[in-house]
């Protein structure tokens, strides 16, 4: 029996890298995820973490699964493979706990029936809804890429206005489509939003997200939809919002608090709650109680994001007002308004960029002779710095500390992110930190790992750089009783030596820079090279995480990746 090794690296940032074997003539007697995909090719991407052999997952009839795509608060959602047809879908099914109820089993079949009837490029489609041996499987259309708003969100930061009016207009066209066949959605939020992109190229910056006429944003998750003329329920509401559906952060409050008053106009507010997210990369009412949240928005317009700081257009500040008012008799009245708007400020955008071509070249017509060279000059130097004027103001990747928001790092029981006034920063805390704190987003050979830590009281603080499954690098940095420091860097199973280094005290940030490439980790330490070791293995990819031993306090800020960079292994 033959086996190939097939290394591959997810696009979105909450993925993990995975190694798929696939056996080339038999499925026997392998360790990890085993699978045979004739369409995709051996050199195909294949999304997700890999499934273990001994996985007790019962597939669909006819499929076979491939990997976990991810798993929210009701189901778990794997990739798999229609046997009979040879495609790709994705399979919703319920978790555990919620298999045996009537409820939640009735919703997911709600949600295929919901689904089944709908057939647009920006809603996500329905195969079929199977059950067997007591599981019930929701078949759907698999959407390439692996990429929510949210996790675009994450990798980038807040979004140019161009780029979100053009989510915007692809999540309208389908919300307009998912109305005219007789729905409301009443769930809408990034996560529930998905970017088909069906690419192997990682995606470099947010402006690239469209280059491909293919791509689109896709409405998924109709759980909680319901038919138009069932939206409105008759049911008293109570001073208690715990049995409300939805996103406390984005629904609309008649949702809650006037459910006689839902349509489609919950939806139009809750897009207005998401594009307030895209462009500040925030939620628009940062109240973490829940009822003091729901009881905040009925009152309360959506905020305009340039209060945040964004900087956007006197026309779209104008249409996400009217979307998010607290009122639903002050929102869009229908679809084709808002769509036309969308629309206007769309082709606003290329209008403008026509509209200097079109001045640059009129001014040939003036220019007689040996004045023509120079004119030449000019226009050239015209394009250039508009092209870099227009990619700085609407394009441009804001750089964000990832010790920003704890929806950056997973395990973070032990975790909170706090900004300090004193540190003018945003700072992670772990007090008592038991468990790993892991970083989401990936490192690549080529780029730079910085960050400041600091634990004032004895202990130990490791700083773990994993790239295999049992290739990892360890930075260890202890203070004794005495608070005396020492530190030590191990990798592949090797100790790297660290010179001496000038002691800490107990309130001093410790500055460490990680330098990959496919061969190498180099440590610095406060700006000096202290420690390079070699790897026995190349490098595909690498994970960061944090952890305490016996340390009451650490603390982690000014966490950064930098951009790719070229190396020599």
């Amino acid at each position: 029996m033959r086996r190939c090794l097939v290394r591959f690296s997810t696009l979105d940032v909450g993925l993990e890298t995975t190694h798929v074997i696939i056996n080339l003539e038999s499925k026997s007697d392998v360790d990890d995820a085993t699978v045979v995909i004739p369409s995709l090719g051996a050199s195909k991407a294949i999304p997700g973490k890999p499934l273990k052999a001994d996985h007790k997952i019962p597939p669909p009839p006819g499929c076979e699964l491939i990997s976990l795509l991810g798993s929210g608060g009701m189901g778990t959602v794997f990739l798999a493979r229609q046997c009979r047809l040879n495609r790709l879908v994705a399979v919703k099914i319920l978790h555990e706990e919620f298999a045996a109820n009537p409820v939640f089993i009735n919703r997911l079949r709600s949600e295929a029936l919901t689904l089944a009837a709908l057939n647009h490029p920006n809603v996500v489609g329905c195969h079929d809804i199977v059950t067997q041996d007591g599981v019930v499987y929701l078949i759907m259309e698999y959407i390439p890429g692996q990429l929510s708003v949210k996790s675009l969100l994450l990798r980038f930061g807040p979004l140019p206005e161009p780029l979100v009016v053009r989510i915007l207009l692809d999540v309208v066209k389908g919300l307009a489509y998912v109305f005219d066949k007789g729905y409301t959605h009443l769930d809408l939020k990034p996560d529930n939003l998905l970017i088909y992109r069906d690419s192997d190229e990682p995606l470099r910056e947010a402006s690239e997200l469209f280059s491909d006429k293919n791509t689109r944003v896709t409405i998924c998750d109709f759980g909680i939809s319901k038919p138009n003329d069932a939206v409105s329920s008759p049911t008293p509401v109570t001073s208690s919002t715990s049995g409300v559906l939805g996103s406390p952060a984005y629904i609309a409050p008649e949702q809650v608090f006037h459910p006689e008053k839902v349509d489609f106009r919950a939806d139009i507010y809750a897009l207005a709650g998401t594009a307030f997210y895209m462009l500040t990369n925030s939620v628009p009412f940062p109240i973490t109680d829940r009822d003091q949240l729901l009881t905040h928005k009925l009152n309360h317009d959506i905020p305009d994001p340039s209060s945040m700081g964004a900087k956007i257009s006197p026309e779209l500040a104008a249409i996400l007002r009217r979307m998010g008012c607290a009122a639903p008799e002050k929102r869009y009245g229908n679809y084709h308004d808002l769509l036309t708007e969308l629309e206007h400020l769309h082709d606003k955008y290329h209008r403008q960029l026509y509209y200097n071509a079109w001045k640059a070249a009129r001014r040939l017509d003036f220019i007689k002779g040996g004045a023509a060279a120079l004119l030449l000059l000019a226009l050239l130097l015209g394009v250039f710095w508009g092209v870099k004027y227009v990619h700085a103001k609407y394009y441009q990747s804001v750089r964000v500390s990832l010790a920003a928001s704890m929806g950056f790092w997973q395990g973070t029981e032990d975790w909170t992110a706090s900004r300090d006034q004193h540190e003018h920063a945003w700072i992670l805390t772990g007090k008592k930190p038991r468990g790993w704190l892991n970083m989401i987003q990936t490192i690549h050979p080529g780029q730079n790992l910085q960050f400041k830590i600091r634990h004032p009281a004895p202990g130990s603080v490791l700083c773990q750089i994993k790239y295999g499954i049992d290739q990892y690098g360890m930075f260890v940095w202890r203070r004794d009783a005495d608070l005396k420091c020492s530190y030590s860097f191990y990798a592949d199973r090797k100790v790297a030596a660290i010179g001496e280094l000038k002691d800490k005290r107990p309130i001093d940030w410790l500055e460490c820079t990680f330098k990959f490439s496919r061969r190498k980790i180099i440590l610095y330490i406060d700006g000096e090279l202290v420690a390079v070791t070699h790897l026995d293995k190349p490098m595909a990819v690498c994970h960061f995480a944090i952890r305490g031993i016996n340390a009451n306090m650490v603390q982690v800020k000014e966490v950064y990746i930098s951009d790719l960079q070229s190396f020599n292994d």
